[in-house]
């Protein structure tokens, strides 16, 4: 759940950066957070990366992610 909240406010705080090449690394740093987390058995983490996959304009990746959320419940 750390890994999780953690992605999330990494989000959070690249929405609101003004700076494109510190939101990228935001991105990337809640990307693998959340990856991290689904390996440990977070169920929840795949829901959230396909959130950030839609935010970032990465549309495959994030259905793919929201078809696992639904696999999960």
């Amino acid at each position: 759940l750390i890994l999780l909240d953690w992605a999330v406010t990494l989000i959070n705080i690249a929405s609101y950066t003004h700076d494109s090449t510190e939101a990228d690394q935001l991105y990337r740093a809640a990307e693998h957070k959340f990856q991290t987390a689904m390996r440990l058995g977070n169920l929840q983490a795949s829901y959230h990366l396909a959130c950030l996959y839609s935010l970032i304009g990465q549309c495959e990746k994030g259905m793919y992610c929201l078809e696992k959320a639904r696999e999960y419940d």
